[in-house]
């Protein structure tokens, strides 16, 4: 069986459809270290869909705030650089896979799968005081591996789910196996394409690796939001939940007990911040 090498992945994602003008300024202008949120706000205001969805997630139980958000200018204040840079790739990336041949179901899952990790790794952030925008970027980021093989390598890529049925393995190890790369290793090569920072395209490379977590809080909070975000989804996805690793409960100083509350709260949030990102 032929192999992919993430050369072609490095290939397939230059000739994804280019994006709008006005949204490529917008991640160059978030990716300079003196973010002028001036600027931001100016070229968030020339995207009307962008402009909508980020006035959406201002206003929604997600950020939880007793009062309407109107302004383009309020909104990127309240959701930080991280969030309006993970909004517009998202925008994109939705944009550019509408007219894919991947089943619709499946990039419905991903999605409700990536923002229910996205949503859980912010609240874990806020419990370990860290930065929640951050753990909400790369949370919803973490995947973004899997849905570039599933639409660039799309015959490739449900051999992976096959051999998943038949042996009973991890993905990395069946990814490993039919394709030669994992969804890790383009996760962490998009994000750096995508010029996000260090701390991000660490984590989703690592999120599955027990051994270089261990260096990285963010890495750990990631981790552990994606296996509750498991039990979210269906009974099936429940069935393949990862176990968490004794080191994360140790690490973060967290007790299993607050899980419960956790996915509840994630439960609620996630199908209106799905809504705002699809629709």
């Amino acid at each position: 069986m032929i192999k992919i090498s993430l050369e072609e992945v490095k290939s397939k994602i230059h000739q994804m459809r280019s994006f709008s003008p006005i949204a490529i300024e917008l991640l160059e202008s978030i990716s300079k270290e003196d973010v002028d949120r001036a600027q931001i706000v100016k070229k968030i205001a020339l995207d009307q869909v962008l402009t909508a969805k980020t006035l959406r997630l201002a206003n929604s139980s997600f950020y939880g705030l007793s009062y309407k958000v109107s302004s383009i200018d309020e909104a990127v204040v309240i959701l930080g650089f991280y969030s309006i840079q993970t909004l517009t790739n998202a925008t994109l990336i939705i944009a550019n896979l509408s007219d894919e041949t991947v089943d619709s179901t499946y990039v419905h899952s991903f999605w409700l799968h990536s923002i229910s990790t996205a949503i859980c790794a912010k609240q874990l952030a806020k419990l370990c005081k860290l930065d929640q925008n951050l753990a909400f970027t790369t949370g919803l980021l973490h995947d973004i591996g899997k849905l570039i093989l599933a639409t660039q390598f799309q015959a490739q890529y449900l051999q992976v789910d096959e051999y998943l049925k038949t042996h009973h393995c991890s993905r990395i190890v069946a990814e490993l196996e039919i394709l030669g790369v994992t969804h890790t290793e383009v996760a962490q090569l998009i994000t750096a394409h995508w010029k996000f920072p260090i701390e991000i395209q660490t984590a989703v490379g690592c999120h599955h690796d027990k051994i270089k977590m261990s260096s990285s809080k963010l890495t750990q909070i990631v981790s552990l939001a994606n296996i509750l975000a498991h039990h979210i989804g269906s009974e099936n996805e429940k069935l393949f939940a990862p176990d968490i690793s004794p080191c994360i409960y140790q690490n973060l100083n967290l007790s299993p007990e607050v899980y419960v509350n956790l996915i509840a709260e994630a439960k609620e949030q996630c199908a209106e911040v799905l809504n705002i990102l699809l629709n």
